[in-house]
């Protein structure tokens, strides 16, 4: 007569996949910020879309020249290149945001994870915050008066792609 040995026992677990909601909700507040006020100033409102389309009128129209004597160059401070620099990071935002959107929705899809991409556009909205503080203040308003709630929903909605 055989006998049989004790009974071994073996579990299988399964690793649970991280659950995509949160990187989704993220993706559909970034677009959402663009129908929000990007600039608002007394009264007067621009959203993220209608900036987008201002941009795409002067690309059209093209820009001209870029200094009054047609080289391109200028004679300014650091304050004020900080701020030529806000300032077009500023304006290109909702573009990048909706590429930001787009690429994310695009990793989502083939289930993987927006991290990298949310890290990315955290750090552009990061960059403009700083620009921002940098910025002289000397008329005694600051570039945040006049920033609207569609650009601070835009930028840190991204930190919805960061979870797992």
């Amino acid at each position: 007569m055989m006998q049989a040995g004790p009974q071994q026992i073996v579990y299988v677990t399964q690793e649970k996949a991280p659950s995509k909601v949160l990187p989704w909700i993220g993706v559909v507040l970034i677009l959402v910020s663009l129908l929000l006020p990007y600039i608002s100033i007394l009264g007067f409102t621009l959203s993220g879309f209608e900036m987008i389309g201002i941009l795409s009128d002067m690309m059209g129209a093209g820009f001209g020249d870029l200094s009054s004597d047609g080289s391109g160059s200028g004679s300014g401070d650091s304050g004020d290149t900080i701020a030529a620099i806000g300032a077009t990071m500023f304006m290109l935002s909702p573009i990048f945001f909706i590429f930001s959107a787009i690429v994310s929705a695009l990793v989502l899809l083939v289930n993987k994870s927006p991290r990298v991409m949310g890290v990315i556009h955290l750090s552009y909205g990061a960059i403009l915050i700083v620009l921002g503080l940098l910025m002289p203040t000397g008329l005694g308003f600051s570039v945040f008066d006049f920033i609207g709630f569609g650009f601070y929903m835009g930028a840190f909605s991204s930190g919805l792609l960061l979870a797992k």
